[in-house]
């Protein structure tokens, strides 16, 4: 993306949030003027602004130039992928040491870093001020993550009203429901996955994660769908996704897209279930293939001519 083409997506995204130029100097102490030229894409700007104006937006403007961030940042790649792990295995002790380490960097960090390191400071503590529970059932589980959301976005509500939402928020709140849909919750399920799908498909850009997080998203909608034996709607969640040209999904998520829509049609009963198992099958390789195969054969009975592939 070059500056003039980021410049007016920035000066976009600053519109949304309903800002002037006035009101970001006021809360950021970044100039009118700097803010100006930013926004008209004249100088290439300087990372600990962007990084600012980030945290005040809501949206990764950083994520515009693929830029690499301090591991311990709002907008982290690493900083999220840890956050995913320690929910997903419940290590609600293990997630709040994560945030005890950061809260470490940050105080030695570059003095210079003082602005940002407050707004990521006062996202942290919401993790500190949550109460959690060591406990295995999924109701309380699910009051858990809820807690999580509810503290980093002061209230759901608050959340779903803002232009955009921190990627740490979204990460959070597909979590919460794939549990919805864990506690047979579907409908809950799909209608907060939506919420946040019709936010994040209205970013004025489109990077990587908010691309996957929106394939997440169409997943998790397609696999409540599936649970409530809804598999007409199934297929319309996963054509809408696969026939959005803004999005470009990673194979992965392409391959289970298209496994999803098959399962659909193979309950159905109808006869395009074989050619999408197929393409499925066609498009993995390695051990991947192989379980797609397997699964194919046994789960769901289909003698498919690739199977010779399989090793029994």
């Amino acid at each position: 993306m070059d500056l003039k083409e980021f410049g007016k997506q920035a000066l976009i995204i600053r519109e949304n949030c309903g800002f002037t130029r006035e009101e970001v100097k006021s809360i950021t102490g970044i100039s009118v003027e700097t803010l100006r030229r930013l926004e008209r894409g004249i100088p290439e700007p300087k990372l600990s602004t962007l990084e600012t104006l980030s945290n005040l937006y809501r949206f990764d403007l950083l994520d515009l130039f693929a830029e690499t961030r301090h591991p311990f940042s709002l907008f982290s790649e690493s900083m999220l992928k840890l956050v995913n792990e320690k929910l997903n295995t419940l290590d609600y002790e293990g997630l709040i040491e994560l945030i005890d380490h950061a809260f470490e960097e940050i105080a030695i960090s570059d003095s210079e870093d003082a602005e940002n390191n407050t707004y990521y400071m006062q996202f942290l503590e919401a993790f500190r001020g949550i109460r959690i529970k060591e406990v295995r059932d999924g109701k309380t589980i699910v009051m858990n993550v809820e807690n999580i959301l509810l503290a980093l976005s002061g209230k759901q509500s608050k959340m779903m009203n803002t232009p955009y939402m921190y990627p740490f928020e979204v990460t959070v709140a597909i979590y919460l429901a794939t549990l919805y849909r864990r506690n047979k919750d579907c409908e809950r399920s799909i209608a907060f996955c939506q919420n946040v799908l019709e936010k994040i498909n209205s970013y004025p850009v489109l990077g990587g994660r908010a691309i996957d997080q929106i394939g997440a998203l169409y997943q998790a909608i397609a696999y409540a769908f599936h649970i409530m034996d809804a598999h007409e709607k199934v297929i319309e969640t996963i054509d809408q996704a696969l026939t959005d040209r803004r999005l470009a999904f990673t194979n992965t998520l392409y391959v289970d897209m298209i496994m999803r829509k098959a399962v659909a049609y193979h309950f159905l009963n109808r006869r395009e279930s074989y050619d999408l198992f197929t393409v499925a099958i066609l498009n993995s390789t390695g051990e991947r293939r192989k379980v797609l195969l397997k699964s194919i054969v046994e789960q769901y009975q289909i003698d498919h001519h690739l199977q010779s592939e399989l090793d029994y």
